[in-house]
């Protein structure tokens, strides 16, 4: 009987009325989400939900193999508020690192396993093919943030000569599902996390994930429509033995790289991170059509956005190169096409192609 909560309700509101009004705000943390859907959200938690959330990517990890005093390269945008915990033989990487320079930081730890997204982590493999080179040892991948297809599993397997797992987590729940070694889905936190099946909203397709926090006390998502979409086995028995709830289909956590003129494609997150820099950008849309240019649909977020469009092609060609056309349209609301996971970051080139966004059967 709890109405579901969408992110754009909450975004309306000031954080001090989404916030336990009983907690010193000024002793809470707090984390912008991806801007996955190009409105990025903070987060506000507490020491506790802290501790709860390591808790359950450390229970993760022990359950894919890790094993403590192996050597752990996390790939992290929060470089600047974590430090290195030696103890665990934990080092952090800032996630805009290039593949070259995350190839050094690699020979210099020798890590064992590496977390990070999924595109980083192909661009990664492909420096190393394209250098012909060969790691020291075999290092185990878990990746997150974006959906794992099978041609980049095949990969990162074959590069790093180990398996691949994929961690499934939201910034407003914490971790939610893994995958185990049999690779047959996600296995489900439902100790923390309260995962539901909705209908989809245009009649077909899969159902909606609606999930509940059981642990975010200081800023509580209750039935929170993720807009992520997948399938549920609650009855299924994993061969590994876990009884947690199966989560065998998913779709949502997929981008799109952006082609460069040298055949070379960049992460969308490095496009994503200049752009929420500049004021005025509200809701966005970054789509390639065509090779050598992008096109920018935008709904700002105050007026005096004369030189915002200036700005926008600046920031990008930062990025992508001055020969890159970079063209600007300025709507009040971003067209979004009904029934498909809508993609901040989007390539329609030819080899990509339809543009249809596909349920990835895992």
């Amino acid at each position: 009987r709890i109405p579901i909560t969408k992110k754009r309700d909450l975004q309306t509101l000031p954080p001090d009325s989404l916030i336990d009004r009983t907690v010193n705000r000024n002793r809470l943390s707090s984390e912008r989400t991806s801007g996955s859907s190009a409105r990025p959200f903070t987060v506000f938690y507490d020491s506790k939900f802290h501790s709860v959330r390591n808790a359950m990517f450390l229970r993760a990890l022990r359950s894919v193999g890790y094993r403590f005093g192996q050597k752990l390269l996390l790939v992290t945008t929060r470089r600047s508020r974590v430090r290195s915990r030696r103890l665990l033989r934990w080092k952090y990487a800032p996630s805009r690192e290039t593949p070259e320079r995350l190839l050094e930081e690699i020979r210099r730890f020798g890590p064992d396993w590496i977390y990070d997204c999924v595109t980083p982590l192909r661009l990664l493999a492909e420096e190393v093919a394209r250098r012909s080179d060969q790691l020291a040892k075999p290092i185990r991948i878990v990746t997150t943030a974006e959906t794992l297809d099978k041609a980049t599993r095949h990969l990162l397997q074959r590069t790093f000569k180990s398996d691949v797992f994929q961690f499934y987590g939201l910034t407003e729940m914490g971790l939610v599902g893994w995958q185990c070694s049999e690779h047959n889905g996600y296995h489900l936190a439902d100790d923390t996390v309260i995962v539901e099946q909705m209908p989809p909203r245009e009649g077909e397709g899969p159902p909606r994930l609606v999930m509940t926090n059981l642990d975010s006390t200081v800023m509580p998502f209750i039935r929170y429509d993720t807009g992520d979409i997948g399938v549920l086995h609650r009855d299924r028995v994993c061969k590994c033995g876990r009884a947690f709830t199966l989560l065998t289909t998913l779709e949502g956590r997929t981008v799109d790289c952006v082609q460069l003129r040298n055949g070379r494609r960049v992460s969308p997150y490095m496009l994503t991170c200049e752009l929420e820099k500049l004021e005025g950008v509200g809701r966005y849309q970054i789509v390639q059509n065509e090779p050598g240019s992008l096109r920018v649909y935008l709904e700002p977020r105050a007026e005096g956005t004369h030189t915002l469009q200036e700005d926008i092609r600046r920031v990008l060609r930062a990025v992508v190169g001055e020969g890159f056309g970079i063209e600007v349209e300025i709507n009040s609301k971003l067209i979004i096409v009904p029934g498909r996971k809508f993609r901040v970051v989007e390539c329609r080139l030819e080899d990509r192609g339809s543009g249809e966004n596909p349920v990835h059967e895992l």
